[in-house]
């Protein structure tokens, strides 16, 4: 609808004149607010697929020949500590590394994490450690996509991201092999970053300034919380396997 503004000869700030013409519905607020704590918490769960995905039971694997009872002078890795069991494992004390599933395998029951499932252990746990690093040179890519908003606009790559990271994620999980999950990590920290430039201008385009700062803080209020909740979610993952 129409606005009248009086005219009282003070100069107004560009924000103080989108306050008084804007037309922003408190409830539309309130429900982009809503969006953006889901998007946060689904944000920092994906920031530490790494962390979690990258476990080792180093000290969790029994051996299944003589050659390995030989090197290692038992049958389990029973009362070894981390750094005994790793030199053991990876021939760190100068014997021959042994071998998954040919010398050892791990004693972890069912429960298993991406870096056992694709033997990522001693010499090739750079590749996993690569996964986070390369996730957030996809951030440094995705920064730029605020270049692109001012032709598309904010709301439509608010959308496109979000749908993006969401597909993203579950891509992730579903991952077959280590290079197919490095190039969906890449992936998934430029729509990370293309999400969160476009939503979080958008929010603030819709909040009338007495808001802000409980909307430009509220957001981490999710954040944190999820990101409390993952050591917890680990550690129930991965009962009983060493953890």
């Amino acid at each position: 609808g129409e606005a009248e503004v009086e005219t009282t000869g003070e100069r107004l700030t560009t924000e103080q004149v989108v306050n008084i013409l804007a037309d922003r519905p408190s409830w539309l607020m309130w429900l982009l607010w809503i969006g953006l704590m889901s998007f946060m918490a689904t944000a920092s769960n994906g920031s530490y697929y790494p962390a979690f995905g990258g476990y080792l039971p180093y000290k969790q694997w029994k051996c299944i020949n003589q050659k390995c009872v030989k090197i290692a002078g038992r049958e389990t890795s029973s009362g070894l500590t981390q750094e005994d069991a790793v030199k053991i494992l990876c021939g760190s004390n100068g014997t021959e590394p042994l071998r998954v599933r040919v010398d050892f395998q791990w004693d972890i029951g069912d429960r298993s994490t991406f870096a056992v499932d694709w033997d990522l252990h001693c010499d090739r746990e750079v590749l996993w450690t690569l996964s986070g690093s390369i996730g957030y040179f996809g951030h440094l890519v995705g920064s730029l996509c605020g270049n692109f908003y001012d032709v598309f606009g904010r709301k439509y790559g608010a959308l496109i991201g979000c749908i993006a990271l969401f597909i993203n994620n579950f891509i992730l999980l579903a991952s077959p092999s280590i290079a197919f999950f490095l190039v969906f990590r890449f992936i998934w920290g430029v729509a990370l970053m293309c999400a969160m430039d476009a939503i979080f201008v958008f929010m603030l385009e819709y909040t009338p300034s007495k808001h802000r700062a409980v909307v430009n803080s509220g957001y981490q209020f999710f954040w944190a919380v999820d990101i409390s909740s993952l050591p917890w979610l680990a550690t129930t993952s991965l009962a009983g396997s060493g953890s």
